[in-house]
């Protein structure tokens, strides 16, 4: 926190000294200029006050954004109302600031920066390194006042009204003919607790128990808006009657009050406005560092009003979940609320493993229910006590720990409660959860088939892909360095040894220290490059290296290196050379060099990887012929052959897969 405020304030503070600094320069002229007419003198003094009014009003500008921001969320803690209203007006006030934050410090400097230009051009005779001097002064000027246009832009389009999609769900919308029982049931519970009767109910073989406010849009094709009830038919299979009731007291309570406004006004806004502010953060980190000086105190200011209500926004939610549990012990009791709370979380890595399993095309849905129970219903106990410090993940909020809100309830963590979540998983839940379905069964048979047949579509899709990356990989492929560079490195080489040994032939009839001094100072270097040159000719006998499907071989490198023993890959890229780092499986060690000196490829063992230096221009040569590649390029061709061990691999683990199924 602290962090951002210094880093926001600190460019407008160093423009403001450097511009004091600058008036205490130009200050004593200034009556002598205007009586004398001086008018450089005159446009220095201008540009020196601008500047320094521009660097106040941009810290002015910092300071106002980070008050509103701080009481407006002191303020919101008052009520969710006040939350929303008070988000709102920072939300729609804060890219003005920003703006306007990003404005004046850009014309600061630009005014500092034109008030030294007119002190070095009217100070300086101006020859060509002068003028160089003052053109590359006015070229950064134009590039900060196109990374303001640039950072405007990116602000105004970030910032646009956030509109929140429908979000879109496996399930089945239950009309009230396919299962009267369960809306029957849900209405009572809804009237024992003073709840609000959801408009939809939903049933789904993913996620957990929520509600949302917001419009749905089900894979099967209908669009549900109004208040939608999720029921998870994993884990109500494995709940008993009391404890699905609380938990559907608990969900129809985020209906009461202001919650429902809160779901719809402000977590999207809320959201949306994380989204913007980690957009243009990503495009300042990867800009220059005029970007970066423009940008960041702007970033700032933002991360400065996201830690301001994010602590207030906590405090919203926990208080949200405490009466949304109260609204479940009411609709069935704070013991089954407790319980089910303790159940839910020592059967969420299962649930979620076969879930996920499903979702991969490991099992099928069609009968996933029955297997699910199956597969559990070992008479065991379930470990519930070890779930007392987890928070229940949601997928439209955040829970308190799970301790917490049990001893919110007023309930006592005694063995008899743990006893009660932890009791073995029988039949007996799925039975009851069917009985208030006309046909469970039936109406979820169609969701099952859509979605295996999705998976099996996506599966097909992804063997397509690994079978094409696979093909792409087969042909080996030999990088040739060019030697231009080695040619370059002669002919200087030679220049310089020329020139060396012209020096130390005249020093012979001249008796000055200069002339053989200065000749072997020119034929040393000479030598070396000589000798480079001979070198990166007698290399470009063969390839850098080569690349066919299982391996990469260089001269450099006394055995091949195996593709399947190399882990990942990074590329560095500074200037015209590129640098492929290689990082190798734990156990491999390769027989590499790790000398640097005129060494393409060698072995870093601190950081256990191959690097391969590409400079300049490559050549690529196969059985379709040559190609010139820069470093990046090559680079990919690397990663693509790396990719393709790993797509055999996945294509094996495929075969067996399905052979096992057959099986």
């Amino acid at each position: 926190m602290e962090r951002h405020i210094g880093r926001t304030f600190i460019i407008p503070v160093i423009i403001f000294i450097y511009g004091l600094w600058q008036y205490s320069r130009v200050s004593g002229l200034a009556k002598l200029a205007f009586y004398f007419q001086d008018n450089t003198v005159i446009f220095r003094y201008g540009m020196t006050c601008l500047g320094i009014v521009f660097a106040v009003l941009a810290a002015v500008t910092i300071g106002y954004a980070m008050a509103l921001c701080h009481f407006s969320a002191r303020a919101s803690r008052k009520s969710q109302d006040i939350l929303i209203a008070k988000f709102t007006r920072c939300r729609r006030l804060l890219p003005f600031l920003m703006v306007g934050e990003m404005v004046f410090c850009g014309l600061a400097i630009v005014c500092i920066a034109l008030s030294e230009i007119a002190w070095f051009t009217d100070n300086f005779r101006l020859n060509g390194g002068g003028i160089k001097i003052v053109l590359i002064a006015l070229f950064t000027l134009l590039s900060i006042l196109w990374m303001l246009f640039k950072g405007i832009l990116s602000i105004k389009k970030c910032f646009a009204i956030f509109q929140q999609d429908d979000s879109h769900i496996y399930g089945v919308n239950v009309l009230r003919d396919d299962a009267p029982a369960l809306w029957s049931w849900v209405e009572t519970l809804a009237q024992r607790a003073a709840l609000i009767v959801p408009d939809n109910i939903v049933i789904g073989y993913f996620d957990c128990f929520y509600v949302t406010a917001n419009a749905i849009q089900l894979e099967q094709g209908a669009r549900l808006t109004g208040n939608t009830l999720y029921l998870p038919l994993g884990y109500a299979a494995l709940m008993d009657k009391e404890e699905i009731a609380a938990v559907i007291g608990h969900e129809l309570g985020h209906f009461t009050g202001n919650d429902t406004q809160y779901s719809l006004r402000f977590a999207p806004l809320y959201a949306g406005m994380i989204t913007s502010l980690h957009e243009i953060a990503n495009g300042a980190q990867v800009g220059s560092w005029v970007d970066k000086v423009v940008l960041i105190p702007s970033l700032d200011m933002g991360a400065w009003f996201l830690d301001r209500f994010h602590e207030t926004v906590s405090h919203w939610s926990r208080i949200r979940e405490y009466a949304a549990d109260e609204a479940g012990a009411r609709a069935a009791s704070a013991p089954a609320l407790s319980s089910a709370l303790l159940r839910i979380t020592a059967l969420s890595e299962y649930v979620d493993k076969n879930a996920d399993a499903a979702a991969n095309g490991d099992v099928s849905l069609v009968g996933w229910v029955e297997n699910l129970i199956a597969e559990q219903q070992n008479g065991k106990p379930l470990k519930v006590e070890a779930g007392l410090e987890t928070a229940l993940e949601h997928p439209m909020d955040s829970h308190p720990a799970t301790r917490a809100r049990i001893e919110n309830l007023g309930v006592a963590l005694h063995p008899t409660l743990f006893e009660r979540a932890a009791r073995p998983v029988t039949q007996d839940g799925w039975l009851m959860f069917s009985a208030v379905f006309n046909d469970i069964t039936e109406l979820c048979l169609p969701l099952a088939q859509k979605v295996e047949a999705e998976i099996h579509q996506q599966k097909a899709a992804y063997r397509e892909a690994l079978e094409s990356h696979v093909q792409q990989s087969q042909t080996t492929l030999d990088f040739w360095g060019n030697k231009a560079g080695a040619w370059f490195s002669l002919v200087l080489g030679g220049l310089f040894g020329l020139g060396g040994l012209t020096m130390l032939f005249l020093s012979l009839s001249h008796s000055e220290p200069f002339f053989p001094l200065l000749g072997c100072i020119l034929l040393l270097p000479g030598l070396l490059l000589i000798l480079a040159g001979y070198k990166q000719i007698k290399q470009a006998a063969h390839p850098l290296f080569s690349l066919n499907e299982e391996s990469i071989t260089s001269c450099f490198i006394a055995k091949p290196l195996p593709l399947h023993n190399i882990d990942s890959l990074l590329v560095r890229q500074s200037s015209e050379t590129v640098t492929v780092e290689l990082y190798l499986r734990d156990g491999y060690e390769p027989d590499i060099t790790t000398k640097r000196f005129m060494r393409a490829i060698r072995f870093d063992p601190g950081k256990r990887a191959v690097t391969i230096l590409l400079a300049g221009k490559l050549i690529q040569s196969d059985e379709n012929g040559k190609q010139k590649l820069d470093g990046a390029e090559v680079a990919e061709r690397i990663a693509q052959y790396l990719y393709a061990v790993h797509a055999r691999d996945e294509l094996k683990q495929l075969q067996a897969d399905n052979e096992s199924l057959a099986g």
